[in-house]
């Protein structure tokens, strides 16, 4: 019986996703995982047309300066998640991106 009530609360953890904290951003994918902030719709990505030069976090990062590429998030975002990709915090000290 604890088994599956353990099943069962891992079942509503599935249905609410799990999603990203953006370390170097090389691990997650722009289009397919969920890494937005305040996830609304499984903090996924919602696009019209994919560019496939960017497909990775770290495609849109400067690392050297630890900032976004707002010119590329520009190109490839609606405002609303211009303004939620912004609000993420990069920092050096976070070499690994995690699932949470």
């Amino acid at each position: 019986m604890a088994l599956l009530a353990k099943i069962w609360g891992a079942r509503r953890l599935l249905e609410e996703g799990v999603g990203w904290r953006i370390g170097d951003g090389t691990a997650v994918n722009i289009w397919n995982d969920a890494w937005l902030p305040r996830p609304g719709r499984n903090g996924r990505v919602h696009y019209q047309i994919i560019n496939i030069r960017y497909s990775k976090v770290s495609d849109v990062t400067k690392r050297e300066s630890v900032t976004w590429k707002q010119d590329a998030i520009c190109l490839l975002f609606g405002e609303e998640q211009l303004k939620r990709i912004l609000m993420i915090p990069l920092v050096s000290s976070e070499p690994h991106d995690a699932l949470i």
